[in-house]
């Protein structure tokens, strides 16, 4: 009798914890490729592979910050900020950023964040706003610089929201677009969802940019492109 207890109460674990996926420890690093969409990830997940440290030695932020030009004075707006791992690294220098997403979630994880930083000042320059998928939602002229990291291939119609995009800012903003290149990579969405360089380049000239600087070099999973509205 004593063991078919321990049987059945073996079952029920193992039936509970399949039915829960979520729930299970997970060894999952940036370095694993996403066989799936990300929106269908639990959030926990995500924001580990957004934030795992392991991200640093390919992402290079210091090269991207580098490619956005001085920041003192100037309102950022990072378009697709996730879990802020660049607005963070943008706020202490930038007069202000817009931390920009179509999930409340990453923004509430942003704005508890905000919260745990020592400086009080630096968290007060990062905002935080909710927009739709074919629109970021910008007050015209409102933004001196554009960041669009890992972002472009989840919209579904690229060229009309750059072209939406285009008429939210000023002349001469800058822009800086940051994507998976093709090919299959131990990171990074599958292949069929990603926007090629080439592809991308088009759209934003149709979209009245203006490219300064395409780089597929530099990163190891990723291409750059520069331009200007």
């Amino acid at each position: 009798m004593r063991w078919f207890i321990i049987f059945l109460l073996w079952v029920s674990i193992f039936a509970c914890t399949s039915r829960h996926p979520e729930h299970r420890s997970s060894n999952v690093t940036t370095v694993d490729t996403a066989r799936q969409p990300t929106d269908m990830e639990p959030f926990d997940l995500r924001v580990r592979k957004y934030e795992d440290p392991v991200r640093e030695s390919w992402q290079n932020p210091n090269f991207i910050l580098y490619l956005l030009g001085p920041l003192k004075n100037k309102t950022v707006a990072d378009i697709g900020a996730g879990t802020g791992y660049f607005s963070f690294r943008m706020a202490p220098i930038a007069k202000k950023v817009i931390a920009i997403d179509v999930e409340k979630r990453f923004l509430d994880y942003i704005d508890d964040r905000k919260q745990e930083l020592a400086n009080g000042a630096i968290a007060k320059k990062i905002e935080t706003k909710l927009a739709s998928s074919d629109d970021p939602g910008l007050t015209p002229g409102q933004v001196d610089v554009v960041l669009m990291v890992n972002t472009l291939s989840f919209i579904k119609n690229h060229l009309n929201y750059l072209q939406t995009l285009h008429g939210e800012l000023k002349p001469n903003t800058k822009i800086v677009i940051v994507d998976y290149k093709q090919g299959v990579m131990p990171i990074g969405q599958v292949n069929k969802t990603k926007i090629n360089a080439n592809e991308l380049i088009d759209e934003l000239g149709k979209a009245r940019f203006v490219i300064t600087k395409t780089d597929t070099v530099s990163l190891q999973y990723q291409y750059v492109i520069v331009a200007k509205s």
